[in-house]
């Protein structure tokens, strides 16, 4: 999910969780992967069904196998997608005097964008025995109303009105070391979660030309992820991919673009997506086109390679940075 999702941390920050003999009927994870791998499954063609797991989601080993059957696949050269959709809110300290004793005078805030992307992602070997997600990701904010993509917005929520250049997201790469994750059980249900609540040194800290867009030299922002799906399908042996639902909330600082400053309020966004079994073709068209001719094609695929060493994943608001220095991004537009 600046996201963005960054829905970056979107989808993968992860919290070791345990330890433990895992707990089989026939098979473990590990011995189920490699039966997979050698064409022992179903989704390769092969006939024979392989021994329904049971898996011990407190032992480490079995709780990455089920997280990459959840967040991508057994494969390491197949790309997943997770696609989402749902609007982005603005919340603000309201006034007490607004609301008079013993009245009944209830605000409710109408959102300021429809927001919807897509993330490309595939599970590689690490080199040293582990894993390593890699992925990238687009998100377009469009007009909550007629559905329309916005490229110039009219930002109400400064007195003049100004109409600000929209930055889309397009981050490259979200890479993550995959570990084991939190999970919570629901008889046949199993929700893996992650609760992000992180502060940094903000990217556009000690520019001066860019405080116009900066809320402070902290990034902070909460990001709540769920990634539903069934034990059943987890504990599938025949199964490298399983159906999943999501859902994401963040609550974060104004974007740059908005050219907010550090006048004080949030940005509440709310999504659910789930993953997209069918691929590309079960994309919207207009964000297949938009990500084609504005992003660029390489989004529709993940990256090719594990990086070595530090890589820091990109962000709006280290994209942001990125154009507005160089000269590629004009604030101001003209609404059509």
């Amino acid at each position: 999910m600046s996201k963005y999702l960054t829905l970056y941390i979107f989808l993968s920050i992860t919290i070791v969780i345990g330890c433990g003999d895992p707990k089989v009927q026939g098979q473990t994870s590990v011995q189920a992967e490699i039966n997979a791998e050698t064409g022992s499954n179903e989704q390769k063609g092969d006939e024979s069904k392989l021994d329904q797991l049971s898996l011990d989601l407190y032992n480490s080993a079995d709780n990455l196998y089920a997280w990459r059957k959840t967040r991508g696949s057994l494969d390491p050269n197949e790309d997943v997608i997770f696609y989402w959709q749902g609007f982005v809110y603005p919340y603000q300290d309201k006034d007490p005097r607004r609301f008079a004793p013993q009245a009944y005078n209830v605000e409710l805030e109408a959102p300021l964008f429809s927001f919807e992307g897509f993330n490309v992602a595939r599970f590689a070997e690490d080199g040293a025995g582990g894993y390593y997600m890699l992925s990238r990701e687009v998100s377009v904010y469009r007009d909550p109303n007629t559905g329309k993509i916005i490229d110039c917005w009219e930002n109400k929520l400064l007195p003049n009105r100004p109409k600000v250049r929209v930055l889309h997201v397009a981050n490259d790469p979200v890479n993550f070391s995959a570990g084991p994750v939190n999970f919570s059980q629901f008889g046949n249900r199993v929700s893996f979660y992650s609760d992000v609540l992180i502060s940094y040194r903000s990217p556009l800290a000690g520019e001066s030309a860019l405080s116009p867009f900066s809320a402070s030299d902290v990034y902070q922002s909460n990001e709540l992820f769920n990634f539903y799906t069934a034990r059943k399908d987890l504990e599938n042996p025949n199964l490298r991919s399983v159906p999943v639902d999501i859902s994401w909330t963040r609550v974060g600082q104004y974007l740059p673009w908005m050219q907010m400053g550090d006048r004080p309020g949030k940005l509440i966004y709310h999504v659910r997506g789930y993953k997209v079994l069918e691929g590309l073709e079960g994309l919207p068209s207009d964000l297949i086109n938009w990500t084609i001719d504005v992003a660029g094609p390489k989004f529709l695929t993940s990256p090719t390679e594990v990086p070595r060493g530090y890589q820091p994943n990109a962000t709006t608001w280290r994209v942001f940075k990125e154009n507005a220095l160089s000269g590629n991004y004009n604030p101001s537009c003209q609404a059509y």
